[in-house]
């Protein structure tokens, strides 16, 4: 945890020639606000990208934002499929890109989770037909192949033949408040960030989902609003501190067989006779075995757990023990089934490990006295792996990128500040988001490499406003405690010439992290 100390002499620090800033500026006028650059939808090519614009799928080329192609466009589309109105709010693709899935009337749930009706439309046969007419659906995915789609409806878990239309009920027993098949309660949304609670396997003959038995989870009422001038009174379930959370069951259906199988977690921890753990993500290996994170409820125990497809038995594939904390972090299997590459904090900092599939760590892919604090993924042609870190100062973000076995690390930014890149589907290209404390963000595409194609926006009216407003920049500064601790800070304090040589009162404010109290 690093601790940040903040100074703000209190003062007038508008320079009189400028113009004063206001409140309503701030949050009235939308003065300094900056513009954004939405996220990419990438495609297999690791060139191009999709959006939604005005009813339609349109592709662009990345590397100079030239429109290349219509994907879809809902008002051209001539079709009876029952209940299509003509628009739709989103979109995902087969993995061959070939079918896609679109959403209309999407309603948010909670943070993070929503429902739809899905329709299917393939670019092939330019038929369109809908998944599913017993409800709003959540999370639709394509099997690997795309012959089939896997939802949730009704806390059920379903999938749909698409080429026979046949839909099958895979779990039965799912009802509000009580238990949810294949989609995540209230606390593992909005801890852990799980929403879809199923996962295809590679070859798309399993399916493997979460069973979340919710019954004893104490509830919340709240008032929300969903479109209408009044409230609605929703009930759901909301554990406090202490209370008892969900219990979650891990299982593996078979669509030849047509049953499921519960997969078997050793050394689960029960408190009075009822478990009392967590299991926040499962995942596919390439060889078709299950693997499910474990973490007891302190959350300074984490297990990663292999079980067969078959017969639902686990064996250990890898453990982590903590004094205080471990962070959740993603298992990333190489599809060559070679081993894995996963994020931990072991050696006092997070770094990135690599390990074989018997889980013996084969190499340290990043070390030192710093952190990696993103991991962007690992182009399996090269060998490279890309991420960001904090190697330079605990201010400033870098990318990098490093190979398997965690030679030559070479930074691929170029600029001092916080990078953040969203690298498309082959690692080929990024689009890299650059800003400080003092100036607004940029984006830019740049090659792997770091080499700057082009730009996409660099908010020069908020510069240009931050001169004629006579902002006053933030100052980076650190120093030692009394016990020898070196902390870092930042002041801003004021320019202006009749404040030189006076003392002034100074508002203060310490930052331990995410979850610690401002003082």
């Amino acid at each position: 945890m690093r601790i940040f100390l903040s100074l703000l002499l209190l003062c007038n620090i508008s320079l009189s020639a400028q113009k004063p800033i206001t409140l309503e500026d701030i949050w009235q006028r939308g003065t300094f606000s900056t513009k954004g650059v939405p996220g990419f939808n990438f495609q297999n090519d690791g060139v191009h990208y999709t959006k939604l614009e005005s009813g339609a799928i349109l592709q662009y080329d990345l590397r100079s934002g030239d429109k290349s192609g219509v994907i879809f466009e809902a008002a051209d589309l001539k079709t009876s499929a029952e209940g299509w109105q003509g628009a739709f709010d989103g979109y995902s693709f087969s993995a061959d890109e070939v079918k896609l899935l679109l959403s209309t009337g999407t309603v948010p749930l909670f943070r993070w989770s929503s429902e739809s009706d899905f329709f299917v439309f393939d670019q092939q046969t330019k038929q369109m037909s809908r998944l599913y007419t017993g409800g709003k659906q959540r999370y639709a995915t394509f099997s690997p192949d795309g012959s089939k789609v896997a939802f949730v409806a009704g806390n059920n878990l379903y999938f749909k033949d698409l080429k026979t239309q046949q839909i099958v009920q895979v779990t039965t027993d799912g009802k509000q408040n009580e238990i949810i098949n294949g989609a995540s309660d209230w606390v593992y949304e909005e801890e852990f960030e799980l929403i879809r609670a199923f996962e295809w396997s590679p070859d798309g003959a399993r399916l493997a989902y979460f069973r979340f038995d919710e019954k004893d989870v104490p509830e919340m009422t709240m008032e929300m609003f969903r479109g209408n001038p009044y409230p609605e009174m929703v009930t759901f379930k909301y554990p406090k501190v202490g209370e008892n959370n969900s219990v979650v069951q891990p299982f593996i259906y078979d669509l030849n067989a047509r049953k499921s199988i519960q997969v078997e977690i050793p050394d689960r921890v029960t408190v009075n006779n009822r478990l009392d753990d967590y299991l926040p993500r499962m995942s596919w290996t390439p060889s078709g075995k299950l693997c499910v994170t474990w973490m007891n409820r302190h959350q300074n125990k984490q297990r990663y757990w292999l079980a067969d497809a078959v017969t639902g038995t686990c064996t250990k594939l890898l453990e982590e023990e903590s004094k205080y904390y471990i962070d959740l972090n993603e298992i990333k299997f190489l599809k060559d089934g070679s081993g894995f590459v996963v994020q931990s904090g072991k050696s006092g900092f997070n770094h990135l490990y690599r390990h074989d599939m018997s889980g013996k760590q084969v190499a340290a892919i990043t070390k030192g006295n710093w952190d990696v604090t993103n991991f962007y993924g690992v182009d399996e042609k090269t060998g490279q792996v890309f991420f960001q870190a904090a190697a330079k100062k605990p201010m400033q973000r870098e990318i990098y990128a490093t190979t398997l076995a965690g030679k030559k690390p070479k930074k691929i930014t170029k600029l001092q500040g916080t990078n953040n890149a969203q690298f498309s589907s082959t690692f080929d290209y990024y689009v890299n988001t650059f800003s400080t404390a003092n100036t607004p963000p940029q984006y830019t595409v740049c090659t792997r490499k770091g080499k700057e194609i082009r730009t996409l926006e660099q908010n020069e009216e908020v510069r240009s406003k931050q001169s004629e407003y006579g902002t006053i920049p933030v100052d980076f500064f650190d120093f030692k405690t009394s016990d020898h601790v070196t902390l870092n800070g930042w002041m801003i304090k004021p320019t202006d010439p009749q404040f030189k040589g006076q003392k002034l009162p100074v508002l203060m404010f310490v930052y331990g992290g995410p979850g610690s109290q401002q003082v």
